[in-house]
C-alpha cells in the first residue's frame, strides 16, 4: 500500500468559507493525502474496508485495486461510510467476472463537493476530475492485468491518446496517476528475491511480451516528465509494495504530473498484511 502527501497552494481552494471558520480547517485543505491499494479482493467483507478506511482515516482520497466487485456491489459495501466518504466503482459488464477486475475511488466529502466529472473507462480504469477556480486535478485509478495482452494495451491507448492527448504541464491541470501496474521501474532496487529456485515456474515467450507493456508503460510515463512519488522522496531505498513470501517488488505507484511534483512532502509504503490480508 503506497501514500503520499502532497501539498496544495494555499490559493487552490477559495470556497465560501468565511475567515471565522476552524482554522484547521483551512489549513487541512491545504494539503491532499493520497493513499492506493490492492486490495485483492473484498469478497462483501465490509469489515476489510473498515479496517483499511480507518487505518487510512487522514487520507482524502483512497484508491482500490482488484476489488473484484461490480458497481452495484461495490455500492452497497460501501453505504456504512457515507458519513466520510464518497465512493465510486469502476463498470462492468454483465457477468463479467474475471479476477483482477473492480477499481475504486473514496475521497472525503469535504472534497468530493468539487468533484467536476468522473470517467469509468473500463472495469480496470477510471479517472475523477476535480475542479477549482484556479486549477483542475485529475486523479486516475488503473490496475493493470500482468498476463492479459489487451488490458495492458488498453491502458497504454487510454493514457496516451484520452488522459493525456494534448496535455501541457501547465500548473493549472494537475495530474495524479496510481495504481497497481503490475511492473518495476528499477530491476536493482524495486525488486529482491530471497533466493534463487531452480525449480521456479519459467516465462514463456508470450508472458514475456505481455509483461513488457508494463514497463513500458511506467517508462512512458516518466518519459513525460511525471515523478515516482516514491523514488522522488527517497531515490535509493528498497521497499515493495507485494510479495510472494520468496519475491518482493514494488509495482504500485503514485505518479505526479511534473509541475506540482515541486510541492510533494513525502511518499510511504505500508504493510497492510494485517489490515487486509493482502499480498500488498
Amino acid at each position: 500500500m503506497t501514500r503520499q502527501l502532497k501539498n496544495i497552494d494555499a490559493n487552490l481552494r477559495k470556497s465560501p468559507v468565511t475567515q471565522s471558520q476552524n482554522q484547521s480547517k483551512r489549513e487541512k485543505f491545504n494539503l491532499l493525502d493520497i493513499a492506493v491499494h490492492n486490495i485483492n479482493g473484498i469478497k462483501l467483507n465490509k469489515n476489510i474496508l473498515s479496517a483499511l478506511l480507518d487505518e487510512l482515516t487522514e487520507c482524502d482520497v483512497v484508491c482500490l485495486n482488484e476489488t473484484n466487485l461490480t458497481q452495484r456491489e461495490g455500492k452497497f459495501l460501501s453505504n456504512d461510510f457515507t458519513a466520510n466518504w464518497k465512493s465510486y466503482w469502476s463498470k462492468a459488464p454483465p457477468g463479467h467476472k474475471k479476477k483482477g477486475f473492480g477499481v475504486a475511488i473514496f475521497i472525503k466529502n469535504e472534497w468530493a463537493r468539487y468533484i467536476k466529472k468522473i470517467n469509468y473507462v473500463s472495469p480496470y480504469v477510471m479517472t475523477l476530475q476535480l475542479a477549482f477556480r484556479q486549477c483542475n486535478i485529475t486523479i486516475t485509478n488503473i490496475y493493470r492485468c500482468p498476463n492479459d495482452d489487451l488490458n495492458s494495451k488498453q491502458i497504454l491507448y487510454y493514457i496516451n491518446s484520452e488522459l493525456l492527448k494534448g496535455y501541457r504541464d501547465d500548473g493549472k491541470n494537475h495530474h495524479v496517476i496510481v495504481g497497481d501496474f503490475n511492473a518495476t521501474m528499477d530491476s536493482a532496487l524495486d525488486k529482491h528475491m530471497a533466493s534463487q529456485n531452480a525449480m521456479a515456474p519459467k516465462t514463456t515467450n508470450n508472458q514475456a511480451c505481455q509483461n513488457k507493456i508494463g514497463p513500458r508503460i511506467v517508462q512512458w510515463l516518466k518519459g513525460k516528465g511525471f515523478v515516482d512519488t516514491f523514488r522522488e522522496c527517497y531515490p535509493l531505498n528498497r521497499a515493495y509494495t507485494w510479495t510472494n513470501g520468496t519475491t518482493s517488488t514494488r509495482i504500485d505507484y503514485i505518479w505526479l504530473s511534473a509541475s506540482w511534483s515541486q510541492l510533494l512532502l513525502d511518499a510511504s509504503i505500508l504493510d497492510s498484511q494485517l489490515i487486509t490480508d493482502s499480498d500488498h
